[in-house]
């Protein structure tokens, strides 16, 4: 084998490992994302209501620039999927949240804090029909105690990736915290305030983990090549 072959070889090879090398830098970046969500804001972003579908497309990270914004989204409710949030305090009274699920045209599932259901309390109806929900992006968060909910219908916290084992593929990135909906319910729940507090800042060390991951694996591949070049080079001389 000529000299020129082997460097054609190496040089092809090059293209790839250095393709396959951004390509897995750019899903590292997309986990640093994740990882550091945005911090605590002093207000709610203003501005008209947009379609969620439009905000939060399913399928794709979640950005900064969404959290606190104001969208709109229609569909019918899945109340066999709903869900209790536990650990839930609203003016010091302890409770839950009431999760369900929103089937949007797309067949996303959009994850909808519906209310605030105060210990003792039952849960308000879920509507059946479709519905026009408005309210404020809120991001994903883990749970401080994982084994906090213990019962099937119960989760500790809003966490996509644990949505999607319990609800389905596709669903959107982030939940939306509810302010009207559309035909009004007839028992009208109490709902749950997008304060600024919820948008949280700590880290989500699962996701950098994976993020660092992804950046060693595609050092892994260059210097793989840098190798294979080298042996290339002295095997032809």
């Amino acid at each position: 084998m000529t000299l020129s072959a082997v460097r054609r070889r190496t040089w092809a090879l090059g293209v790839l490992a250095v393709a396959v090398a951004v390509g897995l830098c750019l899903i590292g970046a997309w986990q640093w994302r994740v990882a550091f969500p945005p911090a605590d804001a002093s207000t709610l972003p203003a501005g008209p209501a947009v379609p969620a579908q439009d905000l939060l497309p399913p399928g794709q990270p979640l950005l900064a620039a969404a959290v606190g914004r104001e969208v709109t989204a229609s569909g019918r409710y899945e109340p066999g999927l709903a869900l209790r949030v536990t650990g839930r305090v609203l003016d010091g009274r302890p409770g839950t949240w009431q999760l369900v699920p929103l089937r949007t045209p797309s067949g996303a599932a959009l994850p909808v804090v519906r209310a605030f259901v105060a210990r003792g309390t039952e849960p308000p109806a879920v509507p059946t029909g479709t519905v026009t929900v408005t309210g404020r992006v809120q991001p994903p968060f883990l749970p401080a105690d994982r084994t906090a909910a213990t019962a099937d219908d119960a989760v500790a916290a809003v966490d996509t990736a644990e949505l999607v084992n319990r609800w389905g593929a596709p669903i959107h990135p982030a939940y939306v915290v509810a302010e009207t909906e559309a035909p009004p319910p007839e028992a009208a729940p109490e709902r749950v305030p997008a304060l600024p507090s919820e948008v949280h800042s700590s880290v989500r060390l699962r996701n950098l983990a994976y993020a660092v991951q992804w950046f060693v694996f595609a050092g892994f591949v260059l210097l793989f090549w840098v190798r294979l070049a080298r042996d290339d080079v002295r095997s032809s001389r």
